[in-house]
């Protein structure tokens, strides 16, 4: 890079130059000095379409990715080329345009030799966009060949994670940090396996090993909070719930795990407000209902409770939250002292009525 550094020097406007320092400045991390170049080679060719995909590229890697993608979008309009495809679906990826990464993609799907960062890209667009057996799918084709790149091991973990798979998750996540220990889905996922099998300080230094580097990570927020929870550290959980929510208001378990804690700590109203939450984001989750339950059985308010907890259990016979609210209106568990040391018990690995423990639970809704 020093070497053709002096060479531009002495011939500032020769293009082989000026390409091979925007490539080396990028392939160094020299950002700054990348973007410096490219800038330079922008107001000298202007309309050069190789110099035009460098300064996406430079704008990629500063993770401005809307100046990027407006870059991309024109040229793979001149030229269809799957390079630029797939560059394109990556930032679209990044701004959260899932569908639209699936959308420019779609005329090479079926290319067997797509780049990994390509295939890494098109699994979190499917995951995404909620097709999950896509993600899954497209994953196992290219699996043989890509099991040497961490980021497309983590994505497909996390797909599986969230099918339920945890077998497979468990595998590609442990794979994907034996080449890459930061690996970030793939963190996710075996701190969010370690919840389910209530293992809450393993589940926590994973998650604090995600923040520390992706602050905004508001699943690890989260799963933290969740952990938190498994763990009664109530004050602590409500904070990294109220962070993640921040980061994905749209994530109704974390409503949920909000509500839970904020009904332990007795403030109902608290509570009632976090399940009403989540139940604007989709009426059709059973645990919703029962936890709309469970907050009006305590506030005696009978009626609403029996008609909540036979709208659960239409949706989920195994409903935990329903069964909780069944025993407050039963007695068993009559006051909300009385029910947080049954769930809080239940929290430490016994199971509660349905035979779910509340730590199964928790990393359940972790993923809904």
């Amino acid at each position: 890079m020093a070497r053709t550094e002096g060479y531009l020097l002495a011939d500032p406007g020769n293009t082989d130059l000026l390409a091979r320092a925007i490539d080396q400045s990028l392939a160094a991390g020299a950002l700054e000095q990348a973007l410096a170049h490219v800038q330079d080679a922008m107001a000298r060719y202007p309309a050069d379409p190789f110099f035009r995909y460098r300064h996406a590229h430079v704008l990629n890697a500063l993770k401005q990715w809307g100046e990027a993608a407006v870059i991309y979008s024109a040229l793979l309009e001149q030229h269809a080329d799957v390079g630029i495809a797939s560059s394109l679906a990556q930032c679209l990826v990044q701004l959260g345009l899932h569908q639209g990464a699936l959308d420019t993609m779609t005329p090479w799907l079926a290319d067997p030799a797509l780049d990994p960062a390509a295939v890494t890209a098109l699994v979190r667009a499917y995951h995404h966009t909620g097709a999950l057996d896509k993600a899954i799918a497209f994953a196992t084709e290219h699996h043989a060949r890509l099991a040497g790149e961490p980021a497309f091991l983590g994505a497909a973990s996390l797909a599986c994670l969230d099918q339920g798979d945890l077998e497979r998750a468990g595998a590609w996540s442990a794979a994907a940090l034996a080449l890459d220990a930061q690996a970030a889905e793939a963190l996710v996922v075996r701190a969010t396996i370690a919840l389910a099998q209530a293992d809450s300080e393993g589940a926590i230094a994973a998650f604090k090993q995600v923040l520390a580097s992706h602050p905004a990570e508001g699943r690890s927020w989260s799963g933290l909070g969740m952990a938190s929870l498994l763990r009664r550290d109530l004050g602590g959980a409500v904070v990294q719930l109220e962070q993640a929510l921040a980061y994905m208001p749209g994530h109704i378990g974390t409503w949920h795990a909000l509500g839970w804690c904020k009904l332990f700590g007795d403030d109902l109203d608290g509570a009632e407000a976090a399940f009403t939450s989540a139940m604007a984001l989709d009426r059709n989750f059973g645990e919703t209902h029962g936890a709309v339950a469970v907050v009006a059985a305590l506030k005696g308010q009978r009626g609403i409770a029996e008609a909540a907890i036979e709208r659960a259990l239409r949706l989920d016979r195994e409903g935990l939250s329903a069964r909780y609210a069944q025993a407050v209106l039963s007695g068993e568990a009559g006051d909300p002292g009385r029910l947080r040391s049954v769930v809080l018990d239940a929290m430490g690995g016994r199971a509660g009525p349905t035979g779910e423990d509340m730590a199964q639970m928790v990393a359940r809704l972790a993923r809904h």
